[in-house]
């Protein structure tokens, strides 16, 4: 019985690994250059906004502006910024401590 349970966890293990090594050639790198492409869009639009403010389309800016950041007025306001990089952070933790209890955690070399 203890056999077939080491079986499992050595099977359940392998799968894991190959699902990692997925996620670190496929989706990490994704991620990344999403995470890294949103921080010049997101400044870019920051950019835009403190530009002069007495334009016919103020008004429409100000609402978008408020969809991406938040009510500056109400820090409760939920941001499409805070938004992603609150879930990035989420996958990551839920990552690391899946790989962690599976003690898969990538080490880094000592020299």
């Amino acid at each position: 019985m203890a056999e077939l349970y080491q079986l499992a966890v050595l099977s359940t293990k392998l799968h894991l690994l190959s699902e990692t090594a997925y996620y670190i050639a496929e989706i990490q790198p994704y991620i990344s250059l999403l995470n890294q492409q949103s921080t010049k869009i997101f400044s870019n639009i920051k950019g835009i906004y403190s530009k002069p403010k007495n334009h016919s389309q103020q008004k429409s800016l100000h609402v978008f502006f408020e969809s991406i950041y938040g009510n500056r007025d109400n820090q409760k306001t939920a941001s499409t910024e805070k938004f992603f990089d609150q879930a990035i952070k989420q996958h990551t933790r839920a990552w690391q401590s899946l790989l962690t209890d599976c003690d898969l955690m990538p080490k880094v070399p000592v020299s």
